[in-house]
C-alpha cells in the first residue's frame, strides 16, 4: 500500500469516526427533547444493520459485516466514546 492509499484510508477512518459521534449527538439529543422514542432510535439501528447485512454496494463484505457489528455493540451498549472499537 503507497502513501496516498494509507493516507485515504486514515483520512476515511477519521470522517467515520467524526460522522458517528455526531449522529450518536444528534440522536441523544432528539431522545432528550422527546422527539424520539427508544423503539424509533431501535428501529434505526435495525436499518442500518440491514443495510450492512445486506451489503452495501460501495463496501467490501469485510468492512460491512464490521459495520454491522459496531452498529449492533452500539445498540446494546450505547455511547460510541466508551466502547472498545
Amino acid at each position: 500500500m503507497g502513501y496516498e492509499e494509507g493516507r485515504e484510508t486514515e483520512n476515511s477512518t477519521v470522517f467515520g469516526i467524526a460522522a458517528l459521534s455526531l449522529l450518536e449527538a444528534l440522536i441523544l439529543t432528539l431522545q432528550a427533547k422527546g422527539l424520539l422514542t427508544t423503539d424509533e432510535i431501535d428501529e434505526a439501528f435495525e436499518a442500518a444493520i440491514d443495510a450492512h447485512h445486506n451489503r452495501h454496494e460501495a463496501h467490501s463484505n469485510l468492512e460491512n459485516a464490521r459495520a454491522a457489528a459496531i452498529l449492533s455493540k452500539l445498540r446494546v451498549e450505547g455511547n460510541s466514546v466508551r466502547l472498545d472499537l
